[in-house]
């Protein structure tokens, strides 16, 4: 009973803190205004962004959001997750890789 209860509650806090995170709680960069404009049309930041990922990890989350329905530029979507490898990830930045065949990213001429 008392792992149960601990276990409760370490839960809660995980997903208030996840929750938590507000678009004044973003650094300034680029990429700041794509992330509020894009990703808060579904989630509030905390459930979009709340946690750490691995740049992998990005691509794999904003290239299923494009499976969603998500409607991103290429440049669009390099400007994310440049944004999110250099303030939510886990892992040093690395190099956007292009999108992927799985991806709904849309081109501009």
């Amino acid at each position: 009973m008392r792992f149960s209860i601990s276990f409760a509650a370490l839960a809660i806090s995980a997903a208030m803190s996840s929750q938590a995170l507000a678009q004044d709680d973003l650094p300034d960069g680029p990429g700041k205004v794509a992330i509020q404009e894009d990703c808060a049309q579904c989630h509030d930041l905390g459930t979009a962004i709340g946690q750490k990922r691995s740049p992998d990890e990005w691509v794999e989350v904003v290239d299923r959001m494009t499976g969603f329905g998500l409607t991103l530029t290429d440049a669009r979507r390099t400007e994310i997750l440049q944004y999110l490898n250099a303030n939510r990830s886990s892992a040093p930045a690395v190099a956007v890789p292009p999108a992927t065949g799985g991806a709904q990213a849309s081109k501009t001429p």
